[in-house]
């Protein structure tokens, strides 16, 4: 398999960076046409095994999700059938510039908030000292 290094130094595999080994990994995008980029599906799908491996999964979206199909779904998905264990998901509104919300001037101009950034830290902080998602 084809490797070199990045101008940080970090090890490169077909175009992706190669993960640390690091207790949890955070995979995380902006929602686009109801899923996350594309790019990182494709970063997840590119990653080797992961078996005992640990991440967990953030998105913004102008849209609210829909609880029964959330936006990171997908992404979690490929994680565990890599062997990851996700240990959740976070999401938020977030400014959105989408066609028909374009010619308004964009949907949520105020998101993230101090109320999104706040509930972000408290994930963070949980997935950090291993308490898992909130409940």
């Amino acid at each position: 398999m084809h490797e070199r290094r990045s101008r940080q130094g970090r090890h490169i595999r077909r175009g992706f960076p190669v993960l640390a080994t690091e207790a949890r990994e955070g995979f995380g995008s902006g929602v686009f046409y109801g899923r996350l980029h594309p790019r990182l599906t494709a970063l997840v799908g590119a990653l080797p095994p992961g078996r005992g491996r640990r991440a967990f999964v953030f998105a913004t979206s102008g849209l609210p999700e829909i609880p029964p199909a959330p936006y990171t779904r997908p992404v979690v998905r490929l994680l565990e059938g890599k062997g990851f264990t996700v240990d959740g998901s976070f999401s938020c509104r977030a400014f959105d510039t989408w066609a028909p919300f374009k010619l308004l001037g964009g949907l949520n101009k105020q998101r993230p908030n101090a109320g999104d950034l706040s509930a972000a830290r408290e994930f963070a902080e949980r997935q950090r000292d291993g308490r898992g998602p909130l409940a």
